[in-house]
C-alpha cells in the first residue's frame, strides 16, 4: 500500500500504514488544538476572533470525526476482543474513561458552530467549554500514544485484514 504524505510517498505494510496514519492524525489534531488554545487565551480577543475560531473548530471536527470513527468503531472493539490481556485491559480503561468523547465533541461543535453568534454571546462559557474539551482530547491522545498503540501493534487489530468484511 502506498501512503501519500504531501510530496513524499512511502510504501508501507499494514502495521506501518496504521501507525503512520494515526501519528499524522494525532499531529494534526494536536496542532489545531494548540492553535485553538492560543486563540481562546484571552476572553477579550474571543469576539474579534470568533470567525477564525469557528473555522478551527470546523477543521478539528473533520479530522477528529474521522479519527474517532476509526478508533471507536473498529480499533477499540477489536482490542476489547483481543486475546492479549494487557491490550484488552488498557482498551477497556480508555473506553470507560473517554468512550463518549466523540459525542461530547459533537455536542460542543454543534453548540458553537450551528449558531454563528454563540461564541460572542457568552465568551467566558465558550472559553471554559473549549478548555474542557481540549483537555479531554489531549488526555485521550496521550493515553493512546503512551499505552494503547504500543500494545495494539502486537495484536491483529493493527493489520488491515482485521477490518475486511
Amino acid at each position: 500500500m502506498i501512503l501519500r504524505l504531501g510530496m513524499n510517498q512511502k510504501k508501507l505494510g499494514g502495521k506501518e500504514m496504521f501507525e503512520e496514519l494515526i501519528a499524522k492524525q494525532h499531529n494534526e489534531i494536536k496542532k489545531t488544538l494548540r492553535e485553538l488554545q492560543e486563540d481562546i487565551y484571552s476572553v477579550e480577543d474571543l469576539s474579534r476572533n470568533a470567525l477564525w475560531i469557528a473555522l478551527k473548530i470546523g477543521h478539528l471536527n473533520g479530522v477528529l470525526a474521522m479519527h474517532l470513527k476509526f478508533e471507536d468503531d473498529y480499533l477499540y472493539p477489536c482490542l476489547l476482543q483481543s486475546q492479549a490481556k494487557e491490550a484488552k485491559a488498557v482498551a477497556n480503561n480508555v473506553v470507560d474513561e473517554m468512550g463518549e468523547l466523540a459525542n461530547e465533541f459533537d455536542a460542543y461543535q454543534k453548540k458553537y458552530l450551528l449558531n454563528p453568534s454563540a461564541i460572542r454571546q457568552n465568551t467566558e462559557a465558550f472559553r471554559q467549554d473549549s478548555l474542557q474539551i481540549i483537555e479531554r482530547i489531549l488526555k485521550r491522545i496521550e493515553a493512546e500514544e503512551k499505552d494503547v498503540y504500543s500494545l495494539a501493534t502486537g495484536t491483529y487489530c493493527f493489520r488491515p485484514e482485521a477490518y475486511k468484511k
